[in-house]
């Protein structure tokens, strides 16, 4: 319609064009125009006059088209052969009812005819009026109303709303803390009481063999006590003793990072409290050597100390660390200083136990 494709019924206005196809487009009218009408007739119908009469201005009674063949070249053809028939029974029909106009004017009753003379004034002759030929009465097309198309309402879809991934929450590694390191009291080295100079006792000499029969002497003489020496140092275990999880260290000595958390390993913390009871300095950069339950050789880290050197008469503490796989545990700590070898032994809770 209007060179528009539809798809869905409208309701038609008056000029409206609708095409049928490409070859066949029809013009809408509400009131259309009875006399002016172009009627594809059949071939039998095509020429003859309406049942009322032939008249000068006699209609045409279309008959229901037949229908159109096959195809569009011959719907073409059969439209153009009816209309040309048609056409030649209008211009035949014209004819006839001027012809019969002529001759019904001629034969009138009360028609006279006069001689005309040069000087003689012809009289009019009045022309009888043809009775009117009625038409049939048009009958409208009713208006098309169309029904009214109920729009669809389009149901959106629901807008998806994805589920909340809850993301995992990350254990921070505990952050290590050390233990406030109490400012150890050095106990002061008991003074030593010298051993009193022994005097020995005067040669004995023995007397002139009395008369009498001598008397022995005692043998038992008493012996001066004798003093236990003093360790040149001693070293006690401190609070901080722990195992924590930790990653794999990267250094190739296995006591600095970076750290690779995907390697799972355990460190293991001790603290010490070592004093000096010699009059000598001991060496710098001491390390203890740390024993595994496993048998497996363990890295010896220092973890919290600037100086290692432990003056006479100094108590230091000093934190020391190692990495040992899970499942197993520090059994003992050798700790050499002075010339001297101390052993502590602990349990896996790191308790302090005899050594066997």
């Amino acid at each position: 319609m209007n060179n528009a494709r539809i798809t869905a019924p409208v309701t038609l206005q008056p000029g409206d064009v609708i095409g049928v196809s490409q070859d066949v487009q029809l013009l809408f009218s509400d009131q259309p125009d009875a006399s002016d009408r172009t009627m594809n007739l059949p071939p039998q119908a095509a020429g003859q006059p309406s049942p009322a009469g032939a008249g000068a201005t006699g209609a045409l009674v279309a008959q229901p088209p037949a229908p159109p063949p096959s195809g569009t070249s011959q719907g073409i053809m059969a439209f153009g052969v009816g209309g040309l028939i048609a056409l030649l029974g209008a211009l035949a029909l014209v004819v006839v009812a001027v012809g019969v106009y002529l001759i019904t004017r001629s034969s009138s009753p009360g028609a006279t005819v006069a001689s005309v003379s040069p000087t003689a004034e012809v009289a009019p002759t009045e022309t009888p009026e043809l009775a009117p030929t009625s038409y049939p009465t048009y009958t409208p097309y009713p208006t098309f109303t169309s029904i009214p198309t109920e729009a669809v309402t389009a149901t959106p879809y629901p807008t998806y709303t994805p589920y909340p991934t809850t993301e995992p929450t990350v254990t921070p590694y505990p952050t290590y803390t050390p233990y406030p390191t109490a400012i150890a009291t050095a106990t002061p080295i008991p003074t030593a009481t010298p051993v009193p100079t022994y005097t020995p006792y005067p040669t004995y000499t023995p007397p002139p063999p009395p008369a009498a029969p001598p008397q022995s002497q005692p043998t038992d003489t008493p012996q001066p006590p004798t003093a236990t020496p003093e360790p040149p140092f001693t070293v006690t275990l401190g609070r901080n003793r722990v195992y924590e999880p930790w990653g794999n260290p990267a250094d190739p000595g296995g006591c600095r990072g970076p750290y690779d958390d995907r390697i799972r390993v355990q460190r293991f913390t001790l603290q010490l409290l070592v004093t000096n009871n010699s009059s000598s300095y001991t060496q710098d950069k001491w390390l203890p050597t740390f024993v595994s339950a496993s048998g497996a050789p363990l890295p010896s880290c220092i973890w919290y100390y600037n100086n290692t050197v432990i003056e006479p008469g100094e108590t230091v503490d000093v934190t020391f660390a190692t990495h040992l796989q899970g499942g197993d545990y520090v059994k003992a700590l050798v700790l050499t200083l002075l010339e001297q070898t101390t052993t502590i032994c602990m349990d896996p809770g790191a308790n302090e136990i005899p050594c066997k």
